[in-house]
């Protein structure tokens, strides 16, 4: 008879090639010899099959010793079958109600062999009030699931966790599934799955996955998040993706698809070493790919010699930012550009904000904000007032429209000590100004200031020179501007009219929007009267 074992059990790995012990089991239940009555005085004939129709007891009361061992060399040391009810049943009210040791292979098997497909039975079911199966390993698995084409492990609870496992040094809990999922875990109320690790080392993950081809982890929750992952002090969640694939994808029907929440730190952050790869990644078919609320900072985006915040769409907003009071985005570049947007049909970039700055960008070597049209548009568009956005114009590298009154400005220029608005041309036109009813251009200065001063030559289309024939006492002047009562007409000869022959008046006719040059007397030689409209 096998003595008592007092010491605690060893804990080993679980080995996931359970089903040579299936066979076994099998093998057994044929071999098995036909049933045997047990003998009038109550003896257990040894070899065979005893029936009865009470219960048969063994019971301890005195001391520790074991009320009942078995041990095989070989098979299976207990073995118990039931058609309807449970097959083996233990209660205990201090310590472990079953425990399997076994050196080389399973201490506790259970196997069920259900034909119903709608209910094919569970090999081993655990129910508790806390925990349902528990799992302690100090160096191997704490609790291990494998199968060929179901669940690995199945675990389900109302309210508390429904599978928790603690490994001092190994893993918790490892599943292996070739066709199913792995592991599957649902909650009425609490964390699906709720796994922490207290490990020194920052890139021991609390809960890792890994497939070659699929995905690694895939959280699902009707109204709750699919996967959270909380670190103090480390990251919540990981994810890596060597073969092109997605670190961490997150996707909903209605919702948001990946929530970063951090008190001291980044929310979500994403990095990428390849020189394609892309850091954080959002895409929506129909709505908001990536949206970013933050107290300081909505969406930060930082690089050293790439794009600190990529936005691209096909025919919606490649980066919508909106602000209550700050920044709406906020992008810092080191060498490189701070914030690119590019759309094909849409807007690049749109910003907005109720009190603050729509856009706030800072460069210390490069530029700041750059826009650029490709295809001989606008490159950057400001509009001030309501309404849907103007349509820039071609070829035009910044275009600003404001729709509001007679104080609004399409484009300001403000320098305390240098130049406002500064346009340079090498043979067009520096500063183009145009008004249908308005001035073209306005300048004002203050009482010391000079409202106008140019260097250089000045060129006027309201001035010319009109050439006056000898013998000739005037000559009428065709400015090809609209004259108007209070129009005021310059006039001064150039050349040698005649001796005491001088500009006696001008006479304005504002129908035919021309005017009339006269001398005091014929020119006796041919002049020219140099001319000037103002006003």
């Amino acid at each position: 008879m096998v003595t008592q074992q007092n010491d605690s059990p060893s804990r080993r790995a679980l080995l996931a090639a359970a089903g040579g012990g299936i066979a076994a089991l099998a093998v057994q239940v044929l071999a098995r010899p036909l049933p045997a009555r047990a003998g009038d005085d109550g003896d257990v004939v040894l070899g065979a099959e005893n029936e009865a129709t009470t219960t048969t007891a063994i019971r301890n009361s005195d001391n520790a010793a074991t009320v009942l061992a078995a041990e095989s060399t070989h098979g299976n040391a207990v073995e118990a079958r039931s058609v309807q009810g449970s097959a083996i049943v233990a209660d205990s009210h201090d310590t472990v109600a079953i425990w399997g040791r076994s050196e080389h292979w399973i201490g506790v098997q259970g196997n069920s062999y259900g034909v119903d497909p709608d209910d094919p039975g569970i090999g081993v079911a655990g129910n508790g009030p806390t925990t349902g199966v528990m799992g302690t390993s100090e160096s191997g698995f704490g609790v291990s699931g494998s199968t060929e084409t179901g669940e690995g492990v199945h675990a389900q609870s109302t309210s508390g966790q429904a599978v928790a496992a603690m490994s001092q040094s190994g893993i918790g809990v490892m599943a292996s599934s070739d066709a199913g999922p792995a592991v599957w875990a649902g909650s009425m109320d609490g964390p699906t799955i709720d796994a922490w690790s207290h490990a020194g080392d920052p890139d021991v993950a609390a809960v890792r996955g890994e497939h070659a081809e699929g995905d690694g982890v895939v959280g699902w929750s009707k109204t709750t998040a699919g996967v959270r992952g909380i670190g103090e002090g480390c990251t919540g969640v990981i994810g890596e993706s060597s073969y092109g694939g997605i670190g961490v994808e997150g996707t909903s029907d209605t919702g948001i698809g990946v929530v970063g929440v951090s008190a001291s730190h980044n929310g979500i952050e994403g990095y990428s070493s390849g020189p394609g790869g892309i850091g954080v990644m959002a895409h929506s078919d129909a709505f908001i790919g990536l949206v970013g609320t933050g107290g300081q900072e909505g969406v930060h985006g930082d690089s050293d010699q790439g794009f600190g915040v990529t936005g691209i769409t096909q025919t919606g907003n490649g980066v919508h930012a909106d602000s209550t009071s700050g920044q709406a985005v906020y992008a810092h570049a080191v060498s490189g550009i701070g914030v690119e947007a590019t759309s094909e049909t849409g807007t690049g970039l749109l910003a907005t904000s109720e009190t603050g700055t729509g856009i706030l960008a800072t460069a210390y070597a490069g530029t700041a904000i750059v826009g650029r049209s490709a295809s001989g548009a606008t490159g950057v568009l400001g509009f001030s007032g309501a309404g849907s956005l103007p349509t820039g114009l071609p070829k035009t590298g910044v275009y600003g429209y404001a729709a509001q009154d007679s104080s609004s400005r399409g484009v300001c220029g403000r320098a305390d000590a240098g130049r406002g608005v500064y346009g340079q041309a090498t043979s067009g036109k520096g500063v183009y100004g145009y008004a249908s009813t308005g001035c073209g251009g306005y300048f004002t200065a203050g009482s010391t200031g000079t409202a106008l001063q140019a260097q250089g030559r000045v060129k006027f289309s309201t001035a010319g020179l009109q050439a006056i024939s000898a013998g000739a006492t005037s000559a009428v002047v065709t400015p090809g501007v609209d004259l108007v009562s209070s129009s005021k007409v310059l006039c001064t000869l150039e050349g040698n009219p005649g001796p005491g022959v001088t500009i006696h008046r001008v006479v304005k006719n504002i129908v035919t929007d021309a005017f009339t040059v006269y001398l005091t007397g014929p020119a006796a030689n041919a002049c020219k009267v140099a001319w000037f409209v103002i006003g």
